[in-house]
């Protein structure tokens, strides 16, 4: 990494800083060359909006490159030379300006040395001024364009004006701290800090270097916004909750407490929901939740302001995609940036700014560091769906979905009060009365069912079964020996009713598609055994041709010594050749039914290109095809559709047909009696 030198007379200072500010001159901060300081009021005069013939409550982009539809470009390469790398690490706007923050760590082999700050104007995108200061700090853009930098060890900071002079400076602490959190309020009046474990919180009133102790409660304080006077605060100890700090009465009270939901770092603070990104709240009016239908999974938030909330998103096929939602008026717009003439490799920082804009940071194949302005509200829009809830909203939601799904499936769901209320005879639950926790499962148990063939859970219902009900319950807790304690989800037979019952821990809504499928799974060996049964076709009488030599199933869930089952010989995790595959973890080992369980939430979660994450080695392959086929001929459902879920990576499951394994089948029959 190139080393920059920079000859600069500056005293009673403990570091040596380069700056430059007013357009007029600006040069490149990589030349080894003095630095003159601009004088603050030039600077201000530099970006002010009353000269400019324009609307100054609009963005006004003339001065830099239209690079693509939309796209503005900032132009770094005034500031950074070609040999340089520099990465993007922080980035800040308000009104007036826009803070950006590069350190040269973009090998990652050594810890950054410097970090070079660019102030610009938010509302034309050109720069005011720039600065190179040591990377261990933590940066903030203040108002009036003054910035903060805070060494988070020793708690030494220094407040700049827009030009970068210095006009504060606190002594570092005489003993360095582990801080999660320091923090100079907007008018850089005080700082406040706190030790990630000492449950107070340090303010110090900047002007006379005065100090106050307040108790807090909080351990391991993570700054995550500030927004009306509010500091917001979260915090990861045993109790995951959010918290905000009253800089005018330096009171902290707790907003909530996460239960699913954790706070984004973004410019208004806001909470959304960890498992499906659909949930989302504003720390304003925590009461009210935004339910985004078309969120995904793999859609990141990025910012939210003023209602306007900014995502991303990045698929397998590198497709870079960046959308702005404004919750007020229900439109989306998007930007697809591989639609851009350039070889983008990765899409760092995304930033909203007051005027409708957000800045881009790229980067291209050879690291070329690119900051863009995204003009957001000159791109295409479309609507989208925008329910904004209360608690009886979603209770509502929740009895709608219920009615859908017993009369598109003839399945019943039972939560809250009555989510716990079924005689299972091995396992009791708790229960959970969460209107947005029961939502979020029950859009997951709906769009999961949707998925199977039409007339399956009629087809599964065998032997008496009258039909088949779910309880969406809290966590299980084992009632006899032999039961595990970390069940997710359990499956059994009510034979005083005469129906199937699934019960579903909904705090593992990770895996609650996994498991729905799991349980499913466990039902639908019903009608395989009896077809069995019936045909004598060997549907499951074959499945221990699939073991390695000399194995079988434990046939419990426990070891000797009471323990779950833990041995991984056979399995993904044990195995690094594939040849010796057969299982998927130690569990599928238990009993043959749990085996075919664990190979179908596989199989109903992979596509074509991710299979081989979740099912590896001839063997298991071949044990997971064998499964399929079984499936097919068993059910008329399956067999009259060609688009069932748990089929999208036949390609890579082989050729063989059903009539292949009963043939195998019935040499490794003869070949057992003959050995016996």
């Amino acid at each position: 990494m190139k080393k920059i030198l920079i000859l600069v007379l500056v005293s009673l200072v403990f570091f040596l800083i380069s700056c430059s500010g007013g357009r007029k001159n600006f040069f490149p901060i990589s030349e080894q060359t003095e630095i003159i300081h601009t004088a603050a009021s030039e600077a201000e005069n530099s970006y002010d909006d009353t000269e400019n013939s324009h609307d100054p409550n609009k963005p006004d982009f003339s001065q830099l490159e239209l690079f693509a539809e939309n796209l503005y470009l900032i132009p770094l390469k005034d500031i950074f030379s070609s040999s340089e790398q520099y990465t993007l690490t922080q980035i800040f706007t308000n009104r007036e300006y826009i803070l950006a923050v590069y350190s040269d760590n973009q090998n990652y082999e050594e810890i950054s040395e410097n970090a070079v700050l660019i102030l610009l104007n938010s509302r034309t995108g050109e720069v005011i001024s720039t600065c190179l200061l040591p990377a261990d700090n933590t940066f903030r853009l203040l108002d009036e364009g003054k910035i903060s930098a805070i060494n988070t060890t020793t708690l030494e900071t220094y407040i700049y004006t827009s030009d970068f002079s210095q006009i504060c400076h606190y002594d570092a602490l005489e003993t360095e701290i582990d801080s999660t959190f320091a923090f100079v309020t907007n008018n850089g009046k005080k700082l406040y800090y706190s030790d990630e474990n000492s449950k107070t919180m340090v303010i110090v009133n900047l002007s006379d270097k005065s100090k106050k102790i307040i108790e807090t409660g909080i351990t391991f304080p993570y700054y995550t916004g500030f927004n009306d006077g509010k500091i917001y605060i979260s915090s990861y100890d045993e109790q995951e909750k959010n918290y905000y700090m009253d800089t005018t009465s330096d009171t902290v009270r707790c907003i909530q407490e996460t239960d699913g939901f954790f706070s984004v770092g973004t410019a208004q603070p806001l909470f959304m929901n960890v498992d499906i990104s659909s949930f989302i709240k504003t720390a304003e009016n925590p009461d009210v939740t935004y339910i985004l239908q078309n969120l995904t999974y793999d859609t990141g938030i990025a910012d939210f302001l003023d209602g306007l909330l900014l995502t991303r998103k990045h698929s397998e096929s590198a497709v870079f995609n960046i959308s702005a939602y404004d919750i007020t008026n229900k439109k989306v717009y998007s930007q697809n940036l591989n639609t851009l003439d350039l070889d983008i490799s990765i899409v760092g920082q995304i930033k909203l700014t007051d005027y409708g804009t957000a800045l881009i940071d790229l980067y291209t194949d050879d690291y070329t560091p690119m900051l863009c302005i995204w003009d957001i509200f000159s791109a295409e829009e479309e609507s989208f769906l925008l329910e904004a809830l209360g608690e009886n909203g979603v209770s509502g939601l929740n009895t709608q979905i219920r009615d859908e799904i017993f009369k598109n499936h003839g399945i019943e769901v039972y939560y809250g009060e009555e989510g716990n209320r079924f005689n299972a005879p091995d396992y009791t639950a708790e229960t959970e009365t969460d209107s947005f926790k029961l939502y979020r499962s029950m859009r997951t148990l709906s769009d999961t069912l949707d998925k199977y063939p039409k007339g399956i859970f009629q087809e599964m219902c065998v032997n008496g079964i009258k039909g088949i009900k779910i309880y969406l319950c809290g966590a299980f807790h084992g009632t006899q020996y032999g039961t595990i304690s970390s069940a997710a989800a359990i499956a059994f037979t009510d034979y005083k009713n005469n129906h199937r019952i699934i019960a579903l821990d909904i705090a593992f809504s990770y895996l609650l598609e996994q498991n729905i499928s799991h349980e499913l799974m466990h039902i639908m060996d019903d009608r395989i055994l009896m077809s069995e049964n019936e045909t004598g076709i060997p549907y499951y009488s074959m499945w221990d041709m699939f073991l390695p030599q000399n194995m079988t199933y434990y046939y419990s869930y426990l070891d000797g010594n009471g323990n779950e089952i833990s041995d991984t010989s056979y399995t993904i995790a044990g195995e690094s050749e594939e040849n010796n595959i057969y299982f998927i973890d130690a569990y599928s080992k238990t009993f043959p039914t749990e085996d075919r369980a664990r190979i179908m939430e596989y199989l109903f979660i992979s596509d074509s290109e991710s299979l081989s994450s979740s099912i590896y080695g001839p063997h298991l392959t071949e044990k997971a095809y064998a499964l399929c086929l079984i499936l097919r001929e068993v059910f008329p459902s399956v067999a009259a559709c060609s688009d069932i879920p748990w089929e999208k990576s036949f390609e890579k499951l082989g050729n063989e047909n059903f009539e292949d394994f009963l043939n195998r089948y019935n040499e490794y029959t003869y070949s057992w009696e003959a050995v016996g």
